[in-house]
Order: C-alpha cells, then sequence, then structure tokens
C-alpha cells in the first residue's frame, strides 16, 4: 500500500537528512497516481540513489521494504523515465544494500525481465546490470523457480524477456552449486532448448552459452542426457545442428583461451565438452 508507505516515511526521524527531505517522498505517491511533476520525480529518485551509494544502513534496516514496494509500483508507471530511474535506483540496491533482498527476489526478477521492451535500449542496459547484481546474491533455487514461468512459454515471449531470461539463466547457473542446478534442471531445460529455434541469432547465441555453461556445471557425464535432448529436438534440422556445434566449439574454445592460467587438466575436460555432438 503506497500510501501507508509514505506515512511509515514521514513519521521517521531517525536521520535528519531523511527527515528534512521526507516531504520529497511525498511526491512518491503523486507518481503513481500521475500528479507529480517529472523533475520531483526525477529528484526524489536520484536522492535515493546518492543514500544508496553512501550506505547508511539505518535507513534501510527502517525503511527497505517500504521503499522496495513503492520502487516496484514504478516500474509499471506510463512514463518511460520513471521506469528507468526506479530501475537505477533498484540497480544501487542491488549492488549496496543486497543483504535486505532475500525475501523479495520471486517479485523483483519478473518486474526487471518486464522490464526489457524492444523501442529502450536504455530501460534494457539498465535492467540487464540490474539482473547481474540480483544474480550475485540471490539464493539460486528461488532464481531458478522465478524462471520457470518464462521457460514454460518461451514460444509467447517477446525477443527481449526471452533474451534477458537466457542470459539470467546463464549468470544464476555460472554462480550455483552443481547439486542445486542439476536438482532443478527440469525448470528450464526444456524451454532453453526450444529457444534455439528462434530466428534471432543473438538469442541462438545466448541458448549456446546457457547450455555450455551449464555443462561446464555439472561436467560431461552428467550434462550429457540432457545434451543429447538437443540432438533429438534437432535431429531433423541438419542446419540447426551444424550451427549449435559450430557455435558450442567456438564458444568453449573462447573460454577456454580465457582461462589459459588453468592447468592443462582443466584445460582438456573443458576442451572435451566440445566433443559431445
Amino acid at each position: 500500500n503506497v500510501e501507508n508507505a509514505i506515512d511509515t516515511l514521514k513519521s521517521s526521524t531517525e536521520d535528519e537528512e531523511f527527515a528534512c527531505l521526507l516531504p520529497k517522498m511525498q511526491c512518491t505517491k503523486l507518481i503513481i497516481a500521475r500528479a507529480s511533476e517529472d523533475r520531483s520525480i526525477s529528484a526524489t529518485l536520484q536522492w535515493l540513489i546518492r543514500v544508496s551509494r553512501e550506505g547508511r544502513q539505518s535507513i534501510w534496516q527502517t525503511h527497505f521494504e517500504d521503499l522496495f514496494n513503492v520502487l516496484l509500483g514504478l516500474l509499471d508507471d506510463a512514463e518511460d523515465s520513471v521506469r528507468e530511474q526506479a530501475l537505477r535506483v533498484l540497480r544501487e540496491m542491488l549492488k549496496n544494500q543486497g543483504q535486505y533482498f532475500s525475501n523479495v527476489v520471486s517479485r523483483l526478477v519478473p518486474k526487471i525481465l518486464e522490464s526489457h521492451v524492444e523501442n529502450n535500449r536504455s530501460i534494457m542496459h539498465v535492467a540487464d546490470e540490474a539482473l547481474t547484481h540480483l544474480s550475485n546474491i540471490a539464493n539460486t533455487t528461488t532464481s531458478l523457480q522465478s524462471l520457470q514461468p518464462y521457460f514454460a512459454n518461451v514460444d509467447s515471449l517477446s525477443q527481449p524477456i526471452l533474451l534477458a531470461s537466457i542470459r539470467f539463466l546463464t549468470k544464476v547457473i555460472s554462480r550455483g552449486s552443481k547439486d542445486t542446478v542439476e536438482s532443478l534442471t527440469s525448470v528450464f531445460i526444456q524451454g532453453l532448448i526450444r529457444s534455439f529455434r528462434h530466428t534471432a541469432p543473438e538469442v541462438r547465441k545466448a541458448v549456446v552459452t546457457a547450455l555450455v555453461q551449464f555443462s561446464l556445471l555439472l561436467g560431461e557425464d552428467s550434462a550429457s542426457p540432457y545434451l543429447e535432448l538437443v540432438h533429438s529436438f534437432y535431429i531433423h534440422d541438419h542446419l540447426a545442428m551444424h550451427f549449435f556445434e559450430e557455435a558450442t566449439y567456438q564458444w568453449t574454445t573462447q573460454t577456454s583461451r580465457s582461462v589459459h592460467s588453468k592447468s592443462k587438466g582443466d584445460y582438456q575436460s573443458e576442451r572435451s565438452l566440445t566433443l559431445w555432438a
């Protein structure tokens, strides 16, 4: 409830600067009601970015939930500039106040993914950065479960949302444990493989990246049954399979070169992943 959130913020006197700027927070209620001037909205959100960077924890300990709920509401605003600025605040909070997000990940993932719209690259860029910070702090299980509705309906997703979902999945896998990711593979694997049919080359490239990261985490033996699904799914699509095998080889080769400092044994292990085709 936005009005309750503002009332709570107004009642605080813990921080003098926060207290003297609370009248600005009145515009948050007006933002939702579309009755405030854009520059007032911008000033308030810019101030929140500064407060996040300064890291005054007493504010976040007391007001995190209220501020989070207000910002989540602003991601549905009709004005692109307001949505982008709200995303910028959330990006800074994820970076600087990440410890407070553990209970809201399942609410935040859909909002950020659905901020990806084809006609606004600036918003998509900020949303991508927010997802990167979120992947660094979020529980792997919660993140993968939040992605389930998207990978269950890949054919109905817009290209930007599908691409963002695959890229977020890749980040989550890269930071997850083998046991956790393998136990939740059914949440995403079928949708991920189906996404390789997409006409956009950047989507197909993202699928390859995700599957190779998945293979590197699980290891060749554990990953083989899932990778065989790619063959069975595209067995009659020779062009798709050729592209997949070439892209996988190139991606893994580049990855191996980028980790040149690894032992020869590790390098050979990664290189062998290109031979499953």
